[in-house]
């Protein structure tokens, strides 16, 4: 049984503005950071830092298990997105060859509405359902992820296909390198990609149906709905920034000067779009703090640490094959996003606090310390192997995995923990691949996004900070006693 011994610990209430601005920081930092790394592990960042934030501005009153797994859900809801591709949409808003076609800006603001949508969405709607009240179990993560699966091929074949490039055939309504805008374009010129957007969107309309309506999820069926909005908001206007920098070009450069060169305009469209949904999301929570509950009282018995940790080291492996190995029969299932949350989702039902919380924290940020480690030691030897494996893979791990270990019956300590050393570490490891753009060195195309993120993250350790600082007295433990 799960016991809240006092629901009125906590004598603070954050102020809307203080929300919507926490969000936005850890939205903004995440996303732009997550540019760095890629799709699905990269996005992963994202989901914990704001996860982080909201539940340490929200969550004081909810059992540690409840706040820690709504992080997890989040964290591992935005990776399924990131298996979408957007590059070439993105084209059809400011390639040259489109340049001045209204149609083709159009066509490609829809698709990234629709693609942004989908991507948040899902991870939103995880989250909400961690905040409801209804917990989940073992059964209903794999019911959930059957019909995601289900769903998400019959969106593949419904909404993305056919795709036959050499034959000139692709899907009705598509959002890539299209013959329909360059028709006379050769196919190695075009090379037209793949589009899982279809997918993606019945995906998480056979989440949130069974979750939302099926189940009656009020929470997750009102955050999924409204950050898809949010998700789609986010990615078309974020684009706003590149679209006009490649439509008006001497406009930019009379508003920003010399600065325009370095302004690394990809960067700011991500920035922007992850400070949308991260101010919106943390919205949402102030909206329905209120309506936060922890789960049912009566729990499953957690695993074994054994099991998790053994649980985790497989999933690390897998990690390790999916990014730097190549064999087709296993890309050909992790490439679906879907099958590579089976082993985190579990861990998060199953583990406990101890479960969620090396989800949101460790083995969120393996990759990312694994993928910097790689850039600057093998690929660009600007670091040296030895102390920057030391520097840029064992820390990051050890200090993450030592925030775990502070306190975790502890709602507010084990959250602030983490979010002081996530930011610390995603921070420094960006930082880092960034090749330590100091404030005073001559500025680069860097220089203006570390900025960014050091606002950003100043302002995360100060919300850190002031939410310690307003506790009125020591929380006490939860107790979890033996079911039956």
């Amino acid at each position: 049984m799960v016991s809240n011994p006092s629901p009125h610990r906590v004598s603070f209430q954050p102020p809307l503005w203080l929300a919507l601005l926490a969000g936005a920081a850890a939205g903004g930092m995440g996303w732009g950071i997550r540019g760095q790394y890629g799709h699905e592990t990269g996005a992963m960042l994202a989901g914990a830092l704001v996860g982080l934030t909201l539940m340490l501005l929200f969550g004081a009153r909810l059992h540690p298990r409840t706040a820690i797994t709504a992080v997890a859900m989040l964290t591992v809801g935005i990776g399924i997105g990131g298996l979408e591709t957007y590059g070439q949409t993105i084209g059809l808003t400011q390639n040259k060859d489109v340049l001045g076609n209204v149609a083709a800006f159009a066509w490609g603001e829809l698709g990234l509405f629709i693609k942004g949508g989908c991507w948040i969405a899902i991870g939103t709607t995880f989250f909400g359902s961690a905040l409801s009240g209804r917990g989940w179990t073992i059964k209903e993560i794999i019911s959930v992820l059957g019909i995601m699966m289900a769903t998400f091929l019959i969106g593949q074949l419904l909404l993305n296909a056919p795709f036959d490039p050499a034959g000139h055939r692709l899907p009705g309504v598509y959002f890539s390198a299209d013959w329909r805008w360059t028709p006379d374009a050769t196919l190695d010129v075009l090379k037209p990609r793949p589009e899982r957007w279809g997918g993606l969107l019945f995906a998480w309309l056979g989440l949130i149906s069974y979750r939302g309506i099926i189940q009656r999820d009020q929470l997750a069926l009102r955050f999924g709905m409204v950050c898809f909005l949010a998700g789609g908001i986010g990615f078309a206007g974020g684009q706003l920034w590149q679209a006009g920098h490649a439509w008006f070009p001497e406009t930019y450069k009379q508003v920003f000067g010399p600065w325009d060169a370095l302004i690394n305009w990809w960067n700011i469209m991500e920035i922007t779009f992850g400070s949308i949904w991260g101010g919106c999301l943390a919205g949402m929570v102030h909206r329905y703090k209120e309506e936060l509950r922890d789960g049912p009282a009566i729990l499953p018995r957690d695993w074994p640490p054994a099991a998790v940790y053994a649980l985790t080291a497989v999933h690390c492996c897998l990690l390790y094959v999916w990014t730097f190995c190549s064999f087709p029969w296993f890309d050909a299932v992790a490439d679906l996003g879907i099958p590579m949350t089976v082993l985190p989702l579990l861990l998060i039902v199953t583990g406990g606090v101890r479960g969620a919380a090396i989800v949101a924290l460790p083995l969120t940020a393996v990759p990312i310390a694994a993928k910097t480690f790689v850039e600057l030691c093998i690929e660009s030897n600007r670091v040296p192997k030895t102390s920057g494996f030391a520097w840029l893979v064992i820390l990051p791990i050890v200090m993450l995995t030592g925030a775990i270990s502070t306190r975790q019956k502890l709602s507010q300590p084990l959250l602030a923990t983490g979010l002081l050393v996530a930011t610390l570490v995603y921070f420094g490891l960006n930082f880092a691949f960034f090749d330590f753009p100091w404030p005073w060195l001559a500025p680069t195309g860097r220089t203006v996004s570390a900025w960014i993120f050091i606002v950003d993250s100043v302002f995360l350790l100060s919300c850190v900070i002031w939410v310690s600082g307003n506790r009125k007295r020591p929380e006490q433990p939860f107790v979890e006693e033996a079911a039956g």
